[in-house]
């Protein structure tokens, strides 16, 4: 009975127009909200990195060696995942885009190559306790202020969520 007295009440009350009106987030809402979260107004610059793992282990004392031959290599072939699948296959892989704005946990000379290095350069050999890596950027993107025009929709959307009536609570 108690559940079925909740959900009649669901019911009339998301049937009634002033209700629903009242559920959705207002403009002073989502302008107050875009003022109060400044990532909202920003969006990050971000890279995508090809890398190279060449492990010691595997490797041994030639992992120096090769990591500089397949740097070279993929600068003469034009990129490193082809010279890395001739030289080391299964070495490459693609790495998922990270912001560069933010603290990623990478090392400094990794962001600072993703920063300043142009697309399809391939970085230094980057020489680790256990491996050597080589990284190719792939992509980057600028960082650009958001409008509040471009984040509103997005805003409105999330505040709607929060604000609409939770799923009706089950009872006896």
């Amino acid at each position: 009975k108690k559940f079925e007295t909740l959900y009649a009440k669901q019911l009339v009350m998301n049937s009634d127009p002033e209700f629903r009106r009242v559920s959705t987030a207002r403009p002073s809402a989502v302008r107050r909200f875009y003022a109060d979260h400044p990532e909202f107004r920003r969006e990050p610059a971000g890279a995508q990195l090809g890398r190279v793992i060449l492990g010691k282990a595997i490797f041994g004392e030639q992992t120096g060696e090769l990591a500089e031959k397949s740097r070279q290599a993929a600068i003469a072939k034009g990129g490193l995942e082809s010279a890395a699948n001739e030289l080391a296959p299964g070495s490459y892989s693609l790495q998922p885009p990270f912001s560069l704005d933010a603290d990623t946990g990478m090392l400094d000379d990794i962001v600072r190559f993703a920063r300043t290095a142009a697309p399809g350069e391939v970085s230094a050999p980057i020489v680790l306790p256990t491996s050597v890596m080589l990284f190719v950027l792939l992509a980057r993107k600028d960082g650009r202020d958001v409008s509040f025009d471009e984040a509103a929709p997005e805003i409105k959307v999330m505040l709607d969520r929060r604000i609409m009536p939770r799923d009706i609570p089950s009872g006896g």
